[in-house]
């Protein structure tokens, strides 16, 4: 009659059964809990390398996220109470890495004990700045919003993240003299944007100033999808007026869409191109 041994794989069926899920028997992982789900992934770059310690966030709430920091292999993972985004559709999660544009990643929703799958490989890869790109300071896999909190209808009334108020100005950069001489005249703002509604709130602007706010240029961005969903914008605006030294800032306004009420709006995935 054979002997039984006790091998690696045996040890884990063995573990498994007791306590933790498995997943092919040598990655044991914790079962979700009650009113959770689980996010895990990989980031991967347009060249094919890794990305490790990249930020991952599923921001909720004021100025809130769950998040996770990639490994040595471009992996991360994290679980997340569903009840956090009840409603919301399509829910957004945010990347960054230090040299790396910043990327989005659009989820249908969340259910409870499931677990759901990021990976940017591929046409997802993340894609490395180029000159003259800026990720603006303080939106690194941020969801903004914008307005008075007083909103409903199909195309804001899923809105992630709670408001930040009818502003924002975030810096850009320090205009330097290898700035001045390389013969940038125009900017582009991009950013993914939901819930805005120009056409009837015509003061929403998105630009940029000098370092204060009356040395400034800007754009009306066009409505969002009326779906409530996610569009994609580039907006091409001048360079304010700048001197060696002056800081370089993009803004965005949430405006009246008549009588006291503000526009609602969100603003991920902020990026800034100097262009000739």
């Amino acid at each position: 009659m054979p002997a039984w041994r006790l091998t690696p794989r045996t040890l884990c069926y063995a573990f498994a059964l007791f306590s933790l899920a498995l997943t092919a028997c040598g990655e044991i992982v914790a079962p979700i809990a009650e009113g959770s789900a689980r996010l895990s992934g990989t980031l991967v770059s347009n060249s094919g390398q890794v990305v490790s310690g990249a930020r991952v966030q599923l921001p909720y709430g004021q100025r809130r996220a769950y998040a996770a920091t990639t490994d040595s292999k471009g992996k991360f993972s994290f679980d997340f109470d569903v009840t956090s985004f009840s409603g919301v559709s399509p829910v957004l999660v945010a990347t960054h890495s230090q040299g790396f544009r910043p990327a989005v990643f659009l989820f249908e929703g969340f259910n409870s004990g499931t677990s759901y799958s990021l990976d940017a490989t591929g046409a997802s890869a993340l894609t490395e700045l180029g000159v003259g790109e800026y990720i603006p300071e303080s939106s690194e896999a941020r969801l903004i919003h914008l307005g008075d909190a007083n909103f409903g209808g199909e195309v804001n009334s899923q809105l992630q993240t709670s408001t930040d108020g009818m502003s924002f100005v975030l810096r850009v950069t320090t205009w330097t003299s290898q700035l001045a001489s390389a013969g940038y005249s125009n900017a582009v703002i991009s950013f993914v944007g939901r819930g805005i509604q120009s056409s009837i709130c015509t003061g929403n602007a998105v630009g940029l100033d000098g370092g204060t706010l009356a040395n400034f240029t800007s754009a009306r961005p066009s409505d969002s999808p009326s779906t409530g969903g996610f569009g994609r914008y580039s907006i091409q605006v001048r360079l304010p007026s700048l001197a060696v030294g002056n800081q370089l800032r993009v803004f965005a306004t949430s405006s009246t869409c008549g009588g006291s009420d503000f526009d609602d709006f969100e603003i991920g995935e902020l990026l800034v191109r100097l262009v000739p």
